[in-house]
């Protein structure tokens, strides 16, 4: 059941994020890498960066670990959801291929909002979380057995495991439910680490300082010409979506300059690229 899960993980990039015109946008077709940057630095000094070159940075290598815990921050429709997508496939991807798995975590995706689930607020360990995470992955993949059946057993403490939990802040979790989680998160006796996105203003800051838990803030598209990730998305979806006129950032910020500002949360680039005819006409 287990190669089964990262299987269908690591082809998460096929799967549909939009439809125009009745034709599914699949996420690798559409997903441009966001800059991101580490908020909380002693220096106080923030340096911006490919946002997949710094998680590596702050989760360490398999030979050295580096935090246990690192929280992925950003304003709704800066998509977060995207970048965890995106984090989990990559990291599927790199377990199916690997010469040998060990040293390369095995995935696990976590809906924030299973939070509000009686049996995953009761849940006492991480482990019980991930029995519970991998039973509906298997339940997507249409499998019947019951949560307790082997194949919804847990990795070992000595597997190398990444816990991906998307959308922290559908949880309502407490401060002293987000101390215990990030408790149980940060033990220091298994191989287990976390990433997780959500608002800033779903999370208690000081919990996250109690645990020296860093903080990565997911930053709006680019529209500097010579490195603009408003125009690298938009000449992807011109190549999905035929039209006699290509849209581009120009044209945007031609029609509207409240609109070419919006077009830098990736979310609202998309309804615009979506409307922009009807916005025409």
């Amino acid at each position: 059941m287990r190669r089964k899960q990262v299987q269908d993980m690591a082809g998460w990039g096929n799967s549909p994020i939009a439809y125009f015109d009745g034709k599914p946008l699949a996420h690798s077709q559409l997903y441009v890498e966001p800059y991101a940057c580490e908020t909380d630095v002693p220096s106080g000094v923030v340096a911006r960066s490919n946002f997949f070159d710094l998680l590596p940075r702050l989760l360490g290598t398999p030979d050295k670990l580096g935090h246990q815990v690192v929280v992925v921050l950003g304003d709704p429709g800066i998509g977060k959801s995207l970048a965890a997508r995106e984090l989990i496939l990559r990291t599927a991807q790199r377990y199916l291929h690997a010469s040998s798995t060990e040293g390369v975590p095995f995935p696990i995706y976590i809906q924030g909002s299973w939070f509000l689930q009686k049996e995953v607020r009761e849940a006492h360990h991480i482990s019980d979380l991930i029995r519970i995470a991998l039973h509906a992955h298997g339940q997507r993949l249409r499998a019947t057995e019951s949560i307790q059946n082997k194949c919804f057993d847990p990795p070992t403490d000595d597997e190398p495991v990444l816990l991906v939990v998307d959308d922290l802040d559908a949880t309502q979790l407490t401060k002293q439910q987000q101390r215990a989680l990030f408790q149980a998160l940060g033990s220091r006796d298994r191989k287990h680490q976390a990433v997780l996105f959500s608002r800033r203003a779903s999370l208690d800051v000081s919990v996250l300082q109690d645990f020296e838990i860093p903080q990565v803030e997911l930053q709006e598209f680019a529209t500097e010409e010579a490195d603009s990730q408003v125009q690298e998305w938009l000449a992807r979806w011109n190549l999905l979506v035929k039209r006699n006129e290509s849209l581009t950032q120009e044209r945007i910020k031609q029609r509207d300059l409240s609109l070419f500002e919006l077009s830098k949360r990736p979310i609202l680039l998309r309804i615009l690229a979506e409307s922009w005819d009807r916005l025409s006409s």
